[in-house]
């Protein structure tokens, strides 16, 4: 990258020779500190680096980070399901996107695999070719005998689109999964929040032809979901990574994974506060920060524009009730604490989160922010007391000439579900 300026710079004395010297041997350093050369002398560096601990990890972190956006009655689904398993990649784990996220697994779990050893019947129909969702793959031929050399001999074939044996694969299951993504990565922005082209068509047609449809979203981020009122329900689980299909498998088949939105998924990009072309892509080579402090679900709630699923937002297979809220203020910090009892005869796990209504001022402030939130799993019919800290700098807004400002007044304490589901509130004053 920097080859001819910094030859340049060396040669010019503006970059010493040393300089040069000391950046090699941070690079040297770090190598001697990755696994491959570290575990060889390091039995507990050893140990750490486990490939089947990592990949159980990778497993719990999976179905942690799933969030269940909508969820019709039919989740969790039972292990002597009829499943048909439908999408363009369904059979490949979702491991990252391009550019530095790129990893190389240890081993990779897909969801038709995973699905396969614990229901007890699954059928697969790709729908759509796997590469309306990437580049082709290349095909590589070895050559030669006495040296791993590889030669690319062409470019993988992907079978025509068969939309038509998807839905009738659906119709003859009791449950149809459509797993559907998207391949974002580094270098380019997404030109839209659609799922690449057809697999919107492919998740009407199968929920039109099943008699319950669950879809998985394996995407970086929100997306537009024309269809949602024609599934049952939809599983939000980003880029999973190598454990991908045992993760998936775990929540469909009752694994509460407590997963909670850490963005707004908007109906349409519009309704977001960059849209806009002075804001997004920018206009005459610049970009206007026009939206201030309104970004996110801020700027959601501060035009009452509702989202399809809000910040926050993720469903459990419990269900649970908030009582007694509490908030004390001080000079350095906010107290809060509620009741949460799950009301169901199940496991499960809520994220309480507090969001705080300022005072009205002169000053435009978001109707409310997120300043603490806790995740915790409780047992059937189990209560237990939340309770925390948050600095009261989060009371606080930025005035250019006093800095921090927190302004005189009485402040909500929401108790809530998600950046729209408060549960129970209480009041300070400043």
């Amino acid at each position: 990258m920097f080859d001819d300026s910094l030859r340049a710079a060396v040669s010019d004395g503006a970059v010493s020779t040393a300089r040069i010297d000391e950046a090699a041997r941070r690079v040297v350093a770090l190598i001697r500190q990755t696994p491959e050369t570290s575990q060889r002398h390091n039995p507990e560096t050893s140990q750490r680096h486990n490939p089947e601990t990592n990949h159980e990890l990778a497993r719990r972190i999976a179905t942690r980070g799933s969030v269940v956006l909508q969820n019709r009655g039919v989740l969790p689904l039972d292990d002597d399901n009829h499943l048909a398993v439908i999408g363009p990649r369904a059979d490949g784990a979702k491991v990252g996107g391009g550019g530095s996220s790129a990893v190389t697994p240890t081993r990779t779990v897909d969801p038709v695999t995973a699905l396969r050893s614990a229901v007890s019947t699954v059928t697969f129909e790709r729908g759509v070719p796997r590469a309306v969702v990437g580049q082709s793959a290349p095909l590589w031929r070895r050559v030669g005998q006495s040296a791993p050399l590889w030669r690319r001999v062409g470019w993988e074939r992907h079978p025509q689109m068969d939309i038509a044996a998807a839905t009738r694969a659906a119709a003859a299951a009791e449950t149809a999964v459509v797993v559907v993504q998207d391949d974002a990565g580094e270098s380019a922005d997404r030109s839209s929040l659609q799922l690449p082209a057809p697999q919107n068509r492919l998740v009407a047609a199968v929920a039109a032809a099943s008699s319950q449809t669950v879809v998985v979203c394996r995407t970086s981020g929100p997306v537009e979901m024309p269809w949602l009122d024609a599934v049952d329900a939809v599983v939000q689980t980003w880029y999973p990574g190598q454990a991908d299909g045992e993760a998936l498998a775990a929540v469909l088949l009752g694994r509460d994974p407590g997963g909670r939105l850490p963005v707004t998924f908007g109906a349409q990009f519009d309704d977001y506060p960059v849209a806009g072309d002075r804001r997004y892509p920018g206009v005459d080579d610049r970009v206007r920060y026009d939206e201030g402090v309104f970004v996110g679900y801020r700027g959601f709630d501060s035009t009452e524009t509702t989202p399809t699923f809000p910040f926050g937002h993720g469903l459990s297979y419990a269900d649970f009730e908030y009582t007694d809220p509490t908030a004390t203020v001080d000079d350095e910090t906010v107290s809060v604490g509620v009741t949460v009892e799950n009301v169901t005869d199940r496991p499960g796990r809520e994220v309480v989160q507090v969001y705080v209504d300022p005072p009205e001022t002169t000053v435009p402030r978001p109707p409310r922010e997120l300043c603490w939130f806790q995740s915790l799993e409780l047992d059937g019919g189990e209560s237990r007391r939340v309770s925390g800290t948050f600095p009261r700098r989060a009371l606080a807004r930025y005035d250019s000439v006093d800095g921090w400002t927190v302004d005189d007044g009485r402040y909500r304490v929401r108790f809530s579900h998600s950046s729209r589901d408060h549960r129970v509130s209480t009041v300070v004053h400043s």
